[in-house]
């Protein structure tokens, strides 16, 4: 198949500006980073949250936690196969 000129110039023009550029490239990489300390701050929040929860409501959190672990048992992505418990895990 022949291309002219023309067509040529066009299909340069779409390939090159699906390409990023230095500063695409730059602001790609200050939001990953930014995006990486909101995840992270996220998930610091969470556990200190989590474990204030425990401390100021520990029978509270014994029944959630319970619940939570059995509910999770009965999906088969959590479920535990009976060879696989240690005699610890039981406890």
């Amino acid at each position: 198949m022949d291309i002219t000129p023309a067509e040529q110039e066009v299909l340069d023009q779409l390939l090159s500006s699906s390409l990023p550029n230095e500063e695409e490239q730059a602001e790609a990489a200050k939001a990953k980073e930014a995006r990486k300390v909101r995840q992270r701050r996220k998930m610091t929040a969470a556990y200190k949250a989590h474990k204030a929860l425990e401390m100021l409501y520990p029978d509270q959190y014994d029944k959630f936690f319970d619940h939570a672990y059995s509910e999770l048992g009965k999906d088969e992505r959590y479920a535990e196969e009976k060879e696989d418990l240690v005699e610890s895990d039981i406890s």
